[in-house]
């Protein structure tokens, strides 16, 4: 259910002071489904979320734990954008 509550706000939670973290906790050790829907979510807004304050910790953790198809997909576009 946690998971269902964060998807509409998932940017909004990335870019939290505290809420971050909770982020990053679901991503590293939350269930492969929503490890990957969390990753995706995050492809196309890697520039921005990498500049901000907190977000750029959510982009490291999905770096570290996503896979190879998303991270390709997370790096080409911040190539573009940059």
């Amino acid at each position: 259910m946690l998971y269902e509550e964060i998807m509409p706000i998932f940017h909004t939670v990335a870019v939290d002071v505290f809420a971050n973290h909770a982020l990053q906790k679901l991503l590293e050790h939350g269930p492969h489904y929503y490890q990957r829907e969390f990753t995706n979510r995050l492809i196309g807004h890697v520039l921005a979320l990498s500049l901000h304050m907190y977000g750029c910790w959510v982009i490291q953790k999905a770096f570290e734990v996503g896979e190879l198809d998303q991270k390709v997909q997370m790096a080409k576009y911040s190539e573009v954008c940059s």
